[in-house]
């Protein structure tokens, strides 16, 4: 991964094409094997986290609550969760 610096200090990792393929490919072994199960409390945020495991096509249960009261609002599952039946 090469990294390259901007003017004002922030730095933004560029990937050529077969470390992106890599990458793809790790997140795909890593999401057969371990299903994921977020929590956040902001609606929008779980809404974003949907999409994003959505497209990657990883196995996810994102829960919409506050893990530190114990309320839960919602939970939504990918795709993929579903197609592979899974339960956790």
């Amino acid at each position: 991964m090469r990294i390259n610096k901007i003017r004002n200090r922030e730095v933004d990792a560029t990937l050529t094409a077969d470390e992106l393929v890599k990458v793809n490919n790790m997140l795909y072994e890593s999401s057969e094997k371990t299903p994921l199960s977020p929590t956040m409390h902001d609606r929008h945020c779980v809404m974003m986290a949907y999409v994003q495991l959505s497209l990657a096509g990883i196995q996810a249960k994102v829960v919409h609550g506050n893990t530190l009261t114990g309320n839960f609002h919602s939970c939504w599952h990918t795709p993929m969760y579903i197609l592979k039946g899974c339960d956790f």
